[in-house]
Parts: C-alpha cells; structure tokens; sequence
C-alpha cells in the first residue's frame, strides 16, 4: 500500500511538472482586448476586496465605476475618466507596438475612404503577436481611468521631487515635461516583473539598458507578495498560460 501511494504520488508529481513546463510562455490563447477586459474584472478581480486599482488603490465595483478614493485626493484632467475603471497596459502597449514593423505602415492599412493609416490600428490589423500582446492579462491591471490617461506611455523612473506633478492624494508622481512616471513602493516590483516578463514573451520589445537596470533593481528592493502570486496562478489558470517570472518568484 505504501509503495501504491508512493508511485501514485510521484506520478502526480510528474504531471503536475509536465503541465508547468508545457504551458506556453505567452498569451497564445486569446486575441480579442474586450474579452481579457471582461476576464480582468470578473475573474482576476471577482470580489469587492480585490476590486482595486493599481496605482492609487481606488476602490470600484462590478459595473467599473470608481466608488472610494482617498481623502484629498485629486488629478487634472477628464473628469468622465476619473470615476471609471480602465484596463491599464503597465508596460505601454503603444511602446510594444512601435516596434512592429507594421507600425509604420502597411500596403493593407487603408481605411474605407482608401485613406492609409499605421500606428496601433495598423499593428492590430495585421500582426496576430501585437494582438496577443495587446490581451496578455499578464500586462493588464485595473487603473483609475483619469490616471491611466495621465500616465499615458510614459516610462517609469525613479524621480526626485517634481513640481508640475498632476495628481494629489496619490503616491504616484507624473512628470509630464520629461514624460516620466514613478509609482508607489508597493508597484515598482509589479512594474518590473510585468516588463521583465513583457521582454520574454514578446522578444520584439526592447528595453533600454538603464530600463532593464531598474526594473532589475526594482525587483529584488520590492519582492513578490501574495497578492501578486493569487493574481498569477488565477491568469494561468485562465488563459493557459505561464509566466516564468512570476513562477520563479512564486
């Protein structure tokens, strides 16, 4: 009975290893931006506890709508954006995309009116990577919308003190003139094991070496938590995929 159990055991074991190493690397199951919107919120996110944004901790609820934020706080800019909730791309999907070589064009870009176009629109239409990409739940975090506008593709930093920063009440600094962000402690190891991840899973996205030095600083200074590995196992689970760099740290 004691070897039956030993071998069942092991042999679990092994499967449970075989599915870890045979899972792809990469969002390779789903292209569309609406559904992973929709899985984002109900699945990742499926309790009030958890419904939380990522940069300055709004609370919000099953219809996206922002219902708590902390006292004092404040950003300029679309107010219509400031009570909803926005699927947030923390690596910047308009800095994916320009590496594409469809961003700058493609001879089937043309709209109705025969007009040419290129840019995202363009990268959506013809590269299947770029569309992946664009739904990987692994880059996407819920986000005040008024921040993520703020935010913009704005790289992260570490910044000093600024004085044309935007937004009060939140740890976040945003500078525009030097299109510059650096978030609170608690999301610089999100941010850079979300960009880590992005160079693995999309090679075509490039970091500067200042960059990769960072996010590399960023994260041994702000290790993983349990939240982060909650989130990870809940998007393998759902897009049947791994994430090496989460898993390793998990």
């Amino acid at each position: 009975m004691l070897i039956k159990l030993i071998v069942i055991t092991g042999l679990i074991g092994m499967s449970m290893s075989l599915n870890a190493t045979t899972l792809p690397t990469k969002n390779e199951s789903n292209q569309s931006y609406n559904k992973a919107k929709k899985w984002l919120y109900s699945t990742v996110y499926p309790t009030s506890e958890l419904k939380t944004t990522i940069y300055c901790e709004n609370k919000f609820n099953s219809k996206r709508k922002i219902v708590a934020v902390p006292d004092g706080f404040s950003a300029k800019g679309s107010p219509k954006r400031l009570g909803r909730v926005e699927a947030e791309h923390v690596v910047s999907i308009s800095n994916i995309g320009k590496h594409y070589p469809e961003y700058r064009g493609h001879p089937d870009c043309v709209d109705s009116k025969g007009r040419s176009f290129k840019g995202r629109n363009c990268v959506e239409k013809m590269n299947a990577d770029y569309r992946y990409a664009n739904a990987d739940l692994y880059l996407l975090y819920p986000a005040n919308g008024l921040i993520n506008q703020l935010r913009s593709n704005y790289n992260f930093a570490q910044l000093g003190n600024i004085s044309n920063n935007k937004v009060t009440g939140c740890d976040i600094k945003i500078d525009s003139k030097r299109r510059l962000v650096e978030p609170r402690d608690e999301v610089k190891g999100i941010a850079a094991r979300t960009h880590l991840y992005a160079t693995q899973a999309y090679p075509i996205f490039k970091l500067s070496r200042k960059q990769k030095q960072l996010f590399e600083a960023w994260d041994r200074l702000y290790p993983i938590t349990a939240e982060e590995c909650r989130r990870y196992n809940v998007i393998k689970s759902v897009q049947r995929s791994d994430n090496p760099i989460l898993r390793e740290r998990c």
